[in-house]
């Protein structure tokens, strides 16, 4: 990563943590969690996911191969079951969700290609939105259920998949632990902007719907 994306990263850490400190919602706390998630509104701009995706962008341009590819999901596969064999039947349903992504993905990079030049899109932010439709029509995570994650949640799993060694940390206690599923680092990635998108997508909607909420006493 560059230094610069490496400062937005930890911004946007400082900024779930402010969230994630926030009061519960009612009358007397309303205006500090307004003036909190006004403060924090940097972290979950366009900006954050554009960087993240000229990181992709990067990545996507190095001399990766197949077989080192094959490689290190034998290698993630033989840990995974020397850590529990039970698994077995896990590591199966990953591998046809990852066949389905990608033949969402080759289906969706003939549509661009067959799309006037104005249209297309470069692999990286093509991979960021299937991987978000994925999540909306594989994985079934409605509009509906993303607005009730106004703690940072959506953000802070993003953070989980840009640094898995601090999912631990950032990865929201409510959610199912087995939910987190990182794997190689362009990967990761795809699914961290995937996230930024949702929770975007989310505070527009909230913005919108902010004019329609009962004015709080004096």
């Amino acid at each position: 990563m560059t230094r610069h994306t490496i400062i937005n990263i930890q911004q946007i850490r400082d900024d779930i943590c402010k969230r994630k400190a926030m009061p519960p919602f009612g009358p007397d706390t309303s205006i500090n969690r307004l003036k909190t998630i006004n403060e924090t509104q940097r972290s979950f701009t366009l900006e954050v996911v554009e960087l993240l995706l000229d990181e992709i962008d990067v990545l996507s341009k190095s001399e990766w191969t197949l077989a080192d590819e094959l490689v290190k999901a034998q290698k993630r596969i033989a840990e995974q079951e020397r850590t529990n064999t039970a698994q077995d039947d896990h590591i199966n349903q990953q591998a046809d969700r990852i066949e389905c992504l990608e033949k969402q993905n080759n289906d969706l990079g003939k549509a661009i290609g067959a799309a006037p030049p104005s249209l297309s899109l470069s692999p990286a932010t093509s991979d960021v939105l299937a991987e978000r439709q994925r999540q909306t029509s594989v994985k079934g995570y409605t509009k509906q259920q993303d607005d009730t994650y106004i703690e940072g949640e959506l953000a802070a799993a993003a953070i989980s998949y840009i640094e898995p060694l601090a999912a631990e940390e950032y990865w929201p206690a409510d959610w199912h632990d087995d939910s987190f599923k990182p794997s190689d680092y362009r990967r990761n990635l795809v699914k961290a902007c995937a996230l930024l998108i949702a929770e975007i997508e989310r505070i527009d909607r909230q913005t919108e719907g902010s004019n329609d909420e009962p004015r709080i006493p004096d």
